[in-house]
């Protein structure tokens, strides 16, 4: 009876190492580059590149996450059911979920100038490549900016014009 167990445990343990190997798990943004402050939507999808369909299978309602700059994981943020939940993915056709890195997740992990990387994490079946997107200056900031050096330059101009030099 033991025997039974261990091999149907085993089978069991192969079949799902081998479903995990089948899917390709990609992330994306509706955007390349935000202003600050900006909502970002993050697509994680998991495509089905065989020829059958494949049953994905989570323990708990936490099927996938997103993780920011290696920093900020978006799960470890919320609470998930301990109720088995399941996707099906037919074959060539991909499954999307989306999450929105919104203002309550800005007030925890709040994104600075600059470039930042994303990763996407399907639990138990694989995590995606690198995504990168960027995040700049609102537009008043970046006219207010400009306004500021324009200003500075003119003043340096005056200043030098009205100088007097003495040797």
């Amino acid at each position: 009876m033991f025997k039974k167990i261990l091999i149907a445990v085993v089978l069991i343990w192969v079949s799902v190492g081998i479903v995990h190997a089948q899917v390709e798990i990609n992330i994306s943004t509706d955007k390349n580059i935000y202003q600050l402050d900006e909502d970002i939507t993050v697509y994680v999808s998991a495509y089905n590149p065989t020829d059958e369909t494949i049953v994905l299978g989570f323990s708990t309602t936490y099927q996938v996450t997103y993780i920011m700059d290696d920093i900020f994981d978006w799960s470890d943020y919320h609470y998930f059911s301990a109720i088995p939940t399941s996707i099906s993915i037919a074959s060539l056709d991909t499954y999307v979920w989306e999450i929105i890195h919104d203002q309550e997740m800005r007030d925890i992990y709040l994104l600075e100038l600059g470039v930042h990387s994303v990763v996407g994490k399907v639990v138990s079946n694989g995590i995606s490549p690198v995504y990168e997107f960027e995040v700049i200056p609102e537009p008043t900031s970046l006219l207010l900016i400009s306004y500021g050096i324009l200003v500075t330059r003119i003043r340096r101009k005056t200043i030098i014009k009205n100088s007097t030099f003495r040797f």
